[in-house]
């Protein structure tokens, strides 16, 4: 009798042990936390400043999107008096590709587009409350070009649960920068 509540008190023990250590493994993994993104705020205005100062409206560029699953898009966009006036499909090498024609522009962003994208995400996912089991971003690391400040390298790295598959960052790169 003493050797059954004996086995009985183990199984027990056993139990709560490994009921309390999944648990603790459980709201780890689906408990909301604030999530800040790894942002120098600091360099984004003061080369948002040197970019907006020099007020160039007409002005090409090449622009690389790199993502993914091997997702990739390659661009030169064309800005006319402030807005995407025309575009040209392009290898990451910067040659044209077939005719490189782009009917549809609508899409496209200038420089100051991409300064707000860079900041409306950062508001929009800054202090998020996200779980381990979400994808979220952890940094914004970003190069600017010295003379004009806008972004010449823009990687928005993210965390991802190991259930999804995706490579967890992007890279944006703008080349071959030529006022018009």
């Amino acid at each position: 009798m003493f050797q059954r509540v004996k086995i009985a008190k183990i199984t027990i023990f056993f139990i709560l042990f490994f009921m309390i250590f999944l648990s603790c493994d459980f709201l780890e993994k689906y408990t909301n936390k604030e999530r800040y993104i790894d942002f120098d705020k600091d360099a984004y205005n003061t080369n948002l400043k040197k970019w907006q100062d020099h007020d160039i409206k007409d002005y090409k560029f090449d622009y690389h999107i790199i993502g993914s699953d091997d997702f990739s898009s390659h661009y030169r966009i064309y800005v006319r008096n402030g807005l995407v006036d025309s575009a040209e499909w392009i290898d990451f090498n910067g040659n044209v590709i077939g005719s490189g024609y782009v009917a549809d522009i609508s899409n496209f962003e200038t420089i100051n587009k991409i300064f707000e994208k860079i900041i409306d995400r950062y508001n929009k996912n800054n202090g998020k409350k996200v779980s381990n089991n979400d994808c979220y971003y952890t940094a914004f690391i970003i190069d600017y070009d010295s003379t004009y400040g806008f972004p010449t390298k823009i990687v928005f790295d993210e965390y991802v649960p190991e259930n999804v598959a995706d490579a967890g960052a992007s890279y944006h790169y703008i080349k071959n920068f030529e006022p018009l």
